[in-house]
């Protein structure tokens, strides 16, 4: 079928052939463009002005047809309706193509219900099957001229079912999950109660504060490490210039999937015997309230390694003898989150750390990402083309375990590049220049994991409401009631999410969000009418509490706006009444109180001060 022809009138019978013919057109056309590269599609524009309209013109008929579909999954919108999220422009499809997958996820729920009603009886009365996880799909489009993919996979069982450690989203201060300390200076427990370096006085003062140890304390707790960061020797290669270690191929470095425990323990044996080792972390924190780690990749001189965190979740403190031993180099490249996450997610705490993002700015390079050192120092074009993949994903396909591989296997190599030309400008008896990225480098190590508390009346923080409110664009200005559901609604979103685990935005995304505050609407019909294409799961399960706490919020504010008009009415009343007073007072006119007659008492309550032409001096009561 041509795009010029139409098609059928779609019944039962015309269906099954159209469906038949649509997916034979759609493999056809994967099947012609399969041999593109969209990078080179921007060649071929300016080497032919026809070529570049006619794609115009193609991209255009197919962006307004997804925006026709995107129409049509939803029985509730209308043509004009502006509640209809429509895509602009190949951009707008990167930007938003979790958007796209939450449409689908949506039609499919629908048919999956529809399905269930057909079938009646027999569908209830059959086993509750858990979902098989889909093989992963991925979707590659150009963004600013470069491929990127989106992979995805759907029914992923939540990892952190299975996590031994309870996951605790409250707003009482993060336990440190360290119990063990390798390469000490100080003891695990020094400064706490019980421990052999505090007098009996100083343990009584720290108790007090409700420090009782480790694990139940009612405030953050010091890095662990503070003492051997802070007063670490660093190993005398460090300050050598030695000649590079060129990397091999990818393809000649041996390479091991750790997803055991004994493979673990194998490799955290290996790490202990080497100089210099490179980590990056991949994180999910979408399905996730703090978010956790998915995978480790690490890369010593000779071999890379890429962790299944997931399935070793429990075990991976046992990487703290390499990792907190000062005589290893750590490289890490714009460690800030990764190493937060070491110590919220393991227990994990980096001593020696080799930042190589601070290294960029000692060399006063012009670009500080690890693509652009990828390029810059081993002519490697970043292959950033699965940076929304899902990492929850298991097994993981070749393609994702090959981009993990990528980020640390060069990093060593880099880090030789860089610290010999830092050697080099340096001052040659200080090494101040090397000094001071270590010093960069140590302030990142001595980071702590924090949880988020919730700010409900000042809305401070990454997660409070005042964040969230700086990313609304445009509409009309929200009335004082507005505001005040917009208040609440986050409050509860924060609540729900930390509650079952998810993170906000996948509770309520922040336009459905905008949305309902704009709409206010008034019962569970109108919250899922305003949060539709898709509507989120959670507020599918909970419309009704949305809707009730919307209600009850106008209610509360209208109240309270009423007892503050009554408020403002009494303290006007009194100030007429107090008015009045004085009106009378002064049509009664002054008595000197010292030579009044009988008449005083009635009147006489003010003493006049004649020399400064009768201004009221004081109030002295009635004569007597």
């Amino acid at each position: 079928m041509s795009s010029s022809e139409q098609p059928p009138e779609l019944s039962q019978e015309t269906f099954p052939p159209f469906a038949d013919a649509l997916q034979k057109s759609l493999i056809d056309l994967t099947k012609t463009t399969a041999f593109l590269k969209p990078a080179d599609l921007a060649f071929y524009r300016a080497s032919s002005t026809e070529f570049d309209s006619r794609l115009q013109a193609v991209s255009d008929e197919l962006l307004s047809l997804y925006n026709q579909l995107l129409l049509h999954a939803s029985a509730e919108a209308s043509v004009g309706d502006d509640r209809i999220v429509r895509y602009e422009d190949v951009d707008d499809v990167t930007d938003r193509y979790d958007y796209a997958v939450d449409v689908v996820d949506n039609l499919l729920e629908k048919a999956d219900v529809c399905l269930d009603e057909f079938n009646g009886g027999n569908r209830r009365h059959a086993k509750t099957k858990v979902p098989e996880q889909t093989a992963p799909v991925a979707l590659q489009i150009q963004q600013n001229g470069r491929e990127v993919k989106y992979l995805q996979a759907q029914n992923i069982i939540r990892p952190q079912l299975r996590f031994d450690d309870k996951i605790d989203n409250s707003n009482r201060p993060f336990v440190r999950k360290i119990t063990y300390k390798p390469n000490a200076l100080r003891p695990l427990d020094y400064g706490l109660p019980g421990s052999d370096d505090i007098s009996p006085e100083m343990e009584q003062h720290v108790k007090s504060l409700g420090i009782t140890d480790a694990n139940s304390s009612l405030y953050s707790l010091p890095h662990p490490y503070d003492f051997e960061i802070h007063n670490i020797n660093y190993p005398p290669h460090l300050f050598q210039q030695r000649p590079e270690q060129l990397y091999a191929s990818m393809d000649k470095t041996p390479y091991t999937y750790v997803d055991t425990e004994e493979q673990l323990k194998t490799m955290a044996a290996l790490l202990d015997g080497v100089q210099e080792i490179a980590v990056d972390l991949e994180h999910h924190d979408y399905r996730s309230y703090q978010g956790f780690t998915c995978l480790m990749q690490i890369s010593t001189r000779n071999e890379d390694f890429v962790i299944d965190t997931l399935a070793l979740r429990s075990h991976m403190h046992v990487l703290n003898s390499s990792f907190t031993n000062p005589n290893i180099v750590k490289v890490f490249h714009g460690a800030e989150s990764d190493i937060v996450w070491l110590q919220k997610d393991f227990g994990l705490y980096i001593v020696d750390l080799f930042d190589t993002y601070h290294a960029s700015h000692t060399l006063e390079l012009p670009q500080h990402s690890l693509a652009y050192l990828l390029k810059n120092y081993c002519n490697v074009d970043a292959d950033k083309q699965y940076q929304r993949a899902d990492w929850r994903i298991r097994p993981l396909p070749t393609e994702l375990i090959t981009y993990a591989r990528s980020d640390t296997h060069y990093l060593l190599y880099i880090y030789d590049r860089m610290r010999n030309d830092i050697l080099t400008i340096s001052n040659p008896e200080t090494h101040n220049l090397l000094r001071s990225t270590l010093d960069k480098s140590q302030q990142t190590a001595l980071k702590k994991y924090e949880k988020d508390v919730y700010d409900p009346e000042g809305g401070m923080g990454p997660m409070g409401w005042r964040t969230t409110f700086r990313r609304r664009r445009g509409g009309a200005t929200w009335t004082n009631e507005q505001f005040s559901v917009f208040r609440a609604l986050h409050a509860w979103r924060d609540h729900i999410a930390r509650e079952e685990d998810e993170s906000p935005r996948y509770v309520i995304p922040d336009h459905q969000l905008f949305a309902l505050v704009e709409r206010l609407p008034g019962d569970s019909f109108g919250v899922l009418e305003v949060c539709s294409n898709p509507t989120p799961a959670l507020v599918r399960m909970y419309s009704n509490e949305i809707a009730a706490l919307i209600d009850g919020t106008r209610v509360e504010i209208r109240e309270s706006a009423a007892k503050g008009r009554e408020a403002l009415e009494k303290l006007e009343e009194e100030q007429r009444e107090r008015e009045r007073e004085w009106e009378e007072r002064k049509r009664k006119g002054p008595v000197h109180t010292r030579f009044g007659g009988e008449g005083d008492e009635e009147g006489g309550d003010m003493e006049i001060d004649d020399e400064v032409g009768g201004g009221v001096k004081e109030f002295t009561g009635a004569a007597g």
